[in-house]
């Protein structure tokens, strides 16, 4: 790709990943860190066997705050996901589905969250990535909630 005047070729090194047919996954292009010095992809697969029932929700929640915190995601008071590490994936819990209250903390840390409180609407049998994402530029920490799309 070459330099536009509004974009610029950024080359990421490369990372070894063996991809498995008739997958999907969720890749995201993450900055540098103090813990990982380059900026760097990392791909995370859609679990193909994930049987989510009508009333639940399914969620994960990736770490993409690249300052060596582990975060814990908290729904409605209560600690859902705990001590993810910085480029990693939390397994799927499936919730309820209905409107939850979100906030994140870096360790343990409730008094100042790091982002929220959230509304996260979460709708019956679907599944959702929760990516918790760094400052950038102007924008302030955020979370980003992400509905998993069935194929056609």
């Amino acid at each position: 790709m070459a330099d536009r005047a509004d974009q610029t070729e950024v080359s990421l090194p490369a990372v070894p990943e063996t991809l498995q047919p008739n997958r999907d996954y969720l890749g995201i292009a993450l900055g540098s860190a103090s813990n990982w010095p380059h900026a760097h992809v990392l791909l995370f697969p859609d679990d193909p066997d994930e049987q989510c029932p009508v009333d639940h929700a399914a969620v994960r929640v990736i770490n993409a705050y690249p300052h060596d915190a582990k975060i814990n995601v908290i729904f409605n008071n209560i600690v859902a996901f705990g001590n993810i590490p910085f480029g990693a994936a939390s397994p799927a819990i499936t919730f309820p589905a209905r409107t939850y209250i979100g906030k994140t903390i870096v360790d343990s840390d409730y008094d100042q969250p790091l982002v929220g409180p959230t509304q996260l609407d979460l709708e019956g049998g679907k599944s959702y990535d929760l990516i918790v994402l760094g400052e950038s530029g102007q924008n302030q920490p955020q979370m980003l909630l992400i509905r998993d799309e069935d194929p056609d």
